[in-house]
């Protein structure tokens, strides 16, 4: 087994973002910028992939180097603001080696500045739907084949860049599970990641509980509203700070399952 790094990364103007990441393995690096070109290069004996593209969306971005993505290796998925450990791919391997039946696996990483409240893994266990909100796409390594069979892609209306701030990493990570994908937990630490800033969240505001809603709409069609109130139950305490009532919150949450149901019917309606 061999592992790609796959970079969804933003105005890159130089080849000096696999040395500052400390990428030891091949890598492909989806580059949002102003201009369109594809650029391949070594780097320590390492295959290195730049697709620089005007387009917006971390979704579109994570498709491109995902489209381009070598078969029969192991991918894992990363921001530009991390850097890896010296030994991360060695224990990406063996965590796949261990667990013979993983389609996917979770790792940790060492957050470095703001508490994002990331979940922690102690040991190895089986990520199952109810579980599998609280991870990201920045800690995830896939078996490409498995993937590609099952054709799973992230979502183009979801993340950084598009209609709705967040949630593509939630969303492609439960098509995993609904496509019968094995998805792990592990302990081992890979990455650090600065989580002094953030280019998505502002908040827990009116705009973060509406995309929460359509999130949550494109999850599940029929629990949806089932999902809003488990989540403003769960973080009670934490939606204090957003200044509503408990019953606006999930009006607001309502209203973005709304939103996403008219724009999911319109964009799935086919002329006949």
């Amino acid at each position: 087994m061999r592992v790609q790094v796959l970079v969804a990364a933003m105005n890159q103007n130089d080849d000096s973002l696999v040395k500052k990441m400390n990428i030891k393995t091949d890598a492909l690096i989806g580059n949002q910028c102003s201009f369109c070109s594809n650029t391949f290069y070594q780097y320590d004996g390492y295959n290195v992939q730049y697709y620089n593209r005007p387009d917006r969306g971390v979704g579109v971005n994570r498709n491109t180097t995902l489209l381009h993505s070598s078969n029969n290796c192991i991918l894992t998925f990363a921001d530009d603001d991390m850097v890896f450990f010296d030994d991360y791919d060695k224990l990406i391997i063996q965590a796949f080696e261990n667990i013979p039946d993983a389609d996917a696996i979770i790792f940790n990483i060492k957050t470095v500045g703001k508490d994002v409240g990331r979940r922690e893994n102690k040991q190895i266990k089986r990520v199952r739907f109810y579980n599998s909100l609280n991870y990201g796409a920045a800690r995830l390594s896939v078996k490409s084949n498995s993937i590609k069979r099952e054709n799973i892609w992230f979502h183009t209306c979801f993340g950084g860049g598009t209609r709705y701030g967040s949630g593509e990493d939630t969303l492609f990570i439960t098509n995993m599970i609904k496509h019968g994908l094995k998805i792990y937990a592990c302990p081992a630490y890979i990455a650090e990641v600065n989580q002094e800033s953030s280019t998505w969240f502002s908040g827990y505001d009116r705009k973060y509980l509406y995309d929460k809603g359509a999130l949550y709409a494109a999850i599940s069609h029929w629990w949806a509203w089932l999902l809003c109130l488990q989540d403003l139950l769960r973080h009670r305490q934490t939606y204090k700070n957003c200044n509503m009532s408990l019953k606006s919150q999930y009006k607001t949450m309502i209203r973005g399952i709304r939103d996403f149901q008219v724009l999911d019917s319109f964009t799935s309606n086919k002329p006949n």
